[in-house]
């Protein structure tokens, strides 16, 4: 007993000296700031109290096409550190002296900085991360692990800002592996720790979001939902307060009983987890371990662009295209201009309602019919659908489209805004997925023609260990891009047209298709006051030009998109991943696990 006694005391000595005499990293403040590009420039403000070791440093891994460029470090006394360009981790204190420099490991790079002076210190960190927001299948993200050392820090407080508001309309949040929170403040979001961060916890953030913001050139053939499945797959989003052991109200002897008893619980989990991980290992290698397989799926997933990227030629520099691109086909032309990003998705969905409803006017499929007028109503006009026959077109997704409007139409066949609006906010799934599958109809139609090349390629990943799996890369070839080129030509040609002095008399009768492209590219207001200039006989003979018939067709597609938009927000709002309660991701505490996928910090403070 006494000898116990002895070791008590001993070790509880030991403990108050270690807490007198310990090194501390007070608190980091992390602030990242999202470029345009997708990459952030990022500065950490350190407030460390360290007294031995020569260097602090920031471990990163598993970065995979993410790089971190431009590292600087200034501190407290206002001096600014000479970077190096080869950084020794293993030189003295004198050499490392107001100095920083990168390290670079066999599984990705340490940023380091002298100490140069013990004590109470404060050092300014500034770097950029590039390409930190990836273009998933279905969303732009960033997945990312932002903060994890080898030594407690106090407090950690990470705000991401960009140009535009992040809230709730703009994304939605999750984070992992520490005690605190993730919320929207002040149009930023801010993970914070409630308490000290231990030496095994970690700052991973989660962001979805809603639309395509950057023009990011890390892409990826995962959708988001994998990305977030991936995420918390052992996520427990536990939000409660711990209690540290600083408050505690326990004995020595209750302490090593309960350390004792997580210590076997610990274990007794560890092999029902290890069951599960080899069932989950066996499974994975039946249906995926095969090198034959393809992991990701052919179509829908992300394009390649090549070393060219989405970036076109300027238009100064592209020629006119007096004919009409992609053999007239106005889903190709949308899923050209949809992939170079030449119109914002939001207008070109709107756009190419439009477009149909011009082409089945000048197919004479429909008719602009006017309302009969009421005491102190305004005229109006409908849709007349009742001589269109769906079995004429051969395209099915048209086929599906003209469907869905004369569904929408009810049993009359006479179609009206509020009809529209209605049935495209009610049934805004029906109209997401024929949207979708303009995507898939024409790669799928492209990679059979060869306008998108195929090949199998490797690639590393983890899952649970280190693996290799094969998927089929699909890269753009000169056709594709060829087309898109055509497109912006047109664009510039109709845009342009008064001020083209030559004009070949063939083009005339090319003037009615001209007007559909022209709704497809959201200028056709323009383009008709051009027509009416150059020749008033052309917009007394087509349907197409006429004032009233344009202007309601206009109306109605504008219309029914936004119909379709706020039901497919409202709906949006509560889609849920993999069933967690928290799938709104609408901020709030964070997960004490889960995240471990991510890449990112990986280790640091100082040595």
């Amino acid at each position: 007993m006494k000898k116990i006694k002895y070791i008590t005391f001993l070790l509880f000595n030991i403990f108050l000296l270690s807490i007198v005499n310990a090194e501390s990293i007070n608190n980091i403040d992390i602030n990242v700031y999202l470029n345009e590009d997708g990459s952030a420039n990022v500065t950490e403000i350190w407030n460390v109290k360290w007294t031995s070791g020569t260097e602090g440093y920031r471990a990163f891994s598993d970065l995979e096409d993410k790089s971190i460029t431009d590292f600087k470090v200034k501190d407290d006394s206002g001096k600014t550190y000479t970077y190096q360009s080869n950084w020794n981790i293993n030189g003295t204190f004198k050499n490392k002296a107001y100095k920083n420099g990168i390290h670079y490991t066999s599984d990705g790079l340490e940023l380091c900085w002298g100490i140069s002076e013990y004590g109470n210190r404060t050092y300014t960190l500034e770097y950029k991360i590039n390409n930190l927001v990836t273009q998933y299948t279905d969303n732009q993200g960033i997945y990312f692990n932002f903060l994890e050392l080898g030594e407690r820090v106090n407090n950690v407080k990470i705000t991401i800002s960009t140009s535009f508001p992040l809230n709730l309309d703009t994304a939605r949040i999750w984070s992992f592996g520490y005690t605190g929170n993730i919320n929207f403040v002040e149009d930023k979001i801010v993970l914070e720790t409630s308490s000290s961060l231990s030496a095994y916890e970690y700052m991973t953030g989660l962001i979805r979001f809603e639309e395509d913001y950057f023009n990011t050139s890390s892409n990826s053939d995962n959708s988001f939902d994998d990305v977030y499945d991936e995420a918390t797959i052992d996520s427990d989003y536990d939000t409660s307060e711990v209690v540290s052991d600083d408050n505690s109200n326990f004995s020595f002897w209750e302490s090593i009983g309960l350390f004792l008893l997580s210590v076997i619980s610990m274990f007794f989990m560890f092999f029902i987890f290890a069951g599960y991980v080899l069932f989950l290992a066996f499974i994975f290698s039946k249906y995926f371990g095969s090198s034959s397989s393809s992991f990701s799926s052919l179509y829908g997933s992300k394009l390649d662009f090549g070393p060219e990227g989405k970036k076109l030629p300027d238009i100064d520099e592209i020629n006119y295209y007096r004919d009409i691109p992609c053999n007239g086909n106005l889903l190709e032309a949308y899923y050209i201009i949809s992939q170079y990003k030449i119109l914002p998705l939001s207008s070109l969905k709107s756009n190419i309602i439009g477009a149909y409803f011009l082409k089945w006017l000048k197919e004479n499929r429909i008719d602009v019919i006017e309302v009969p007028k009421k005491l102190f109503s305004k005229e109006s006009y409908n849709l007349d659908f009742t001589k269109f026959d769906s079995s004429t077109i051969n395209d099915d997704l048209e086929k599906k489209l003209a469907e869905i409007v004369k569904t929408a139409a009810k049993d009359n066949l006479i179609l009206e805004q509020k009809e529209l609006k209605k049935y495209f906010c009610k049934h805004s799934g029906m109209v997401t997925k024929w949207f979708d599958n303009i995507d898939f109809e024409i790669e799928k139609k492209y990679i059979s023609e060869g306008i998108i090349a195929t090949s199998t390629e490797k690639e590393k990943y983890r899952f649970f260990v280190t693996r290799y799996r094969t998927y089929t890369k699909k890269t753009v070839t000169k056709k594709f891009r060829e087309k898109a080129i055509q497109i912006q030509g047109l664009k510039k040609f109709l845009n342009d047209f008064s001020a083209i002095e030559t004009r070949k008399a063939e083009e005339v009768s090319l003037w009615e298709d001209y007007l559909i492209f022209a709704e497809l590219f959201g200028i056709a207001d323009k383009v008709r006051e051009e027509f009416r200039k150059i020749n008033p006989e052309f917009i007394e003979e087509t349907k197409l030009a006429d004032t009233i018939c344009y202007t309601t067709i206009h109306d109605f597609s504008v219309s029914g998109y936004n119909g379709y938009r706020d039901g497919s927000s409202s709906s949006s709002s509560s889609h849920s991943y993999s069933g967690s309660s928290r799938s709104s991701g609408g901020g709030g505490g964070s997960s004490h696990s889960g995240g471990h996928s991510s890449g990112g910090s990986s280790g640091g403070g100082h040595r």
